[in-house]
């Protein structure tokens, strides 16, 4: 008999026992974070060392009806309010630039971010990231237009 040369020869290996390979493992222990950006929140300004920003969802675009890239912002400090729009309703709106991120808008600019959380009293303790949920929709001359108020701060804390 004549041998092929070509013929591929396969050993017979032993079957993987991944029940074993898995032997000594335990799932980590650790505290979960609990997340601060709410899904009913018009908009997150997060207030880390990699970054000092706003966004705004796809829901928060929609219901300004932002077309392009730019947002109109006013502030009330004394009545700790912020308005955001897609169209100037007032002269005394300033207009800001944010940049497609996916499906978000951001403004990136720490100075901005430092003001609007002087003016909203957001607390970063123990988080990197407010999503506010306490606003109020608005329509002028048929443009859409947010109110962001200030968060309360709950202090009738378990703890105390």
């Amino acid at each position: 008999m004549e041998e092929n040369k070509n013929q591929l020869i396969i050993k017979k290996t032993e079957k993987f026992n991944q029940q074993d390979e898995l032997e000594g493992y335990e799932a980590p222990l650790y505290k979960k974070k609990e997340g601060s950006r709410s899904k009913n929140g018009i908009a997150t300004f997060v207030y880390s060392d990699n970054g000092k920003r706003m966004e705004l969802s796809a829901k928060t675009q929609e219901i300004l009806g932002i077309k392009n890239q730019t947002v109109y912002v006013a502030c009330n400090v004394l009545k700790g309010t912020v308005i955001l729009c897609a169209k100037q309703i007032s002269p005394k709106m300033s207009a800001i630039t944010l940049k497609r991120n996916g499906s978000k808008l951001i403004y990136y600019s720490s100075d901005f971010v430092r003001f609007i959380n002087s003016v909203l009293k957001l607390n970063y303790d123990k988080r990197v990231c407010n999503t506010i949920t306490n606003y109020e929709i608005k329509q002028k001359e048929n443009v859409n237009y947010v109110i962001l108020k200030k968060c309360e701060v709950n202090t009738n804390d378990e703890n105390n």
